[in-house]
C-alpha cells in the first residue's frame, strides 16, 4: 500500500479540496481521510505543502510513425505522456475507426466507445448512417460548411457527438452550445483564430470542453499550460482543470474510473508544488495506477 500524507488533494468531485491522506492499494484509491490505519502501508510519502490533482487526460492524440512499427510506437508514446504527467491517452485513428485508450501503458479494458468518423469522405446518406449507428461519435471539423452538416444530420438522433478543434468556426459557437455536442479543442488549433477565447466562450455556454496536445502537433507537457491559457481567456479555473482531468473523462465515458480521487478510482495522480496551471510550478511526482512513474 501506498500512503500520500498531509496533501492537499483536489479531488475534482463536489467535494472540492480538501486536506489529508490519500491511502492506494492494488492500484487503486482506498480511502481519503484524516486518519488512516497505517498497519500495511509499504511506502508513505509525505506530501505536506504539495497539491494532489488527478493524472491528466489527453484526449486526441495520433500515431507518428508508420502501422507495421505500431506497437513500439504506442509503447512510446505512452511513455512521454507518463513523463509529462498524461496517465490517460487516447489514440485516434487517422480513418474511420475506434478510440484506442491506454492508462499508462496498459490499454483500457474499455476504450470509451467513441467511433471516429471523417465527414467530408462520407455521402449524405452514409454521414446520417453513422451517426445513427454508434452512441459516442467523434470527428474533427474543419470549417463551418462541415460544421453546418453535421448538425444538420446529428439533429434528434440522441448521438453523443464529439466535435474536435472547430477550427474557422467561431461564428457558429452559440450553434454548439446548442446541439448539445461536446468539444476537444487541441492546442495547435485554439492558438488561432481566438481559440483559447473560444474555450471560455463555450464553457460558459455550458459545453462539455476537453483540451488536447493534439499529439504530435504540440508537446504533452503543454497540457496545462493550454489550460491555464484559457483560463487566462476568462475561462473558469475549475472548468479549465476539468477539461484536462474529469471532464475529459465524462466525453470519453471513462468517469467511473478516471478523472476524478475518490475511493474505488484508478491511482492516477499528480503531485504539485503549487497550481498545475502556473507555469513555474514544479510537477513533484506522477502515480499511475498506483506505480510511482517519476519522481524529484
Amino acid at each position: 500500500m501506498l500512503l500520500i500524507r498531509n496533501a492537499d488533494i483536489h479531488t475534482m468531485t463536489d467535494k472540492g479540496c480538501v486536506k489529508g491522506n490519500l491511502l492506494i492499494s492494488d492500484g487503486k484509491i482506498l480511502s481519503i481521510g484524516v486518519h488512516i490505519a497505517e498497519e500495511d502501508v509499504t511506502r508513505t510519502v509525505d506530501a505536506t505543502g504539495l497539491h494532489v490533482y488527478p493524472g491528466f487526460i489527453d484526449m486526441h492524440m495520433h500515431l507518428i510513425r508508420a502501422v507495421e512499427d505500431d506497437d513500439k510506437n504506442v509503447r512510446d508514446i505512452c511513455s512521454d505522456a507518463l513523463a509529462s504527467g498524461v496517465t490517460t491517452q487516447a489514440l485516434w485513428s487517422e480513418n474511420s475507426g475506434w478510440c484506442r485508450v491506454y492508462h499508462g501503458r496498459d490499454r483500457a479494458e474499455v476504450d470509451g466507445s467513441v467511433w471516429m468518423i471523417r465527414p467530408e469522405e462520407l455521402t449524405d446518406a452514409e454521414l446520417a448512417g453513422e451517426l445513427n449507428k454508434y452512441q459516442r461519435i467523434a470527428c474533427e471539423i474543419d470549417g463551418e460548411r462541415q460544421l453546418r452538416r453535421v448538425l444538420e444530420h446529428a439533429d434528434g438522433r440522441g448521438t453523443k457527438l464529439i466535435l474536435a478543434h472547430l477550427r474557422g468556426c467561431e461564428g457558429m459557437l452559440a450553434q454548439v452550445a446548442a446541439s448539445g455536442c461536446a468539444v476537444v479543442l487541441g492546442a495547435s488549433a485554439v492558438r488561432c483564430g481566438g481559440g483559447y477565447a473560444a474555450a471560455a466562450a463555450l464553457s460558459a455556454m455550458g459545453v462539455r470542453i476537453a483540451l488536447t496536445s493534439d499529439y504530435p502537433a504540440t508537446r504533452l507537457h503543454h497540457l496545462p499550460l493550454c489550460a491555464g491559457l484559457c483560463v487566462r481567456a476568462g475561462m473558469n479555473r475549475d472548468a479549465a482543470v476539468s477539461a484536462i482531468t474529469r471532464g475529459a473523462a465524462e466525453i470519453l465515458g471513462l468517469d467511473g474510473c478516471c478523472g476524478s480521487i475518490r475511493p474505488g478510482m484508478r491511482a492516477d495522480l499528480n503531485l504539485f508544488d503549487g497550481d498545475p496551471l502556473m507555469l513555474a510550478t514544479a510537477r513533484i511526482m506522477t502515480v499511475s495506477g498506483g506505480v510511482i512513474e517519476k519522481e524529484s
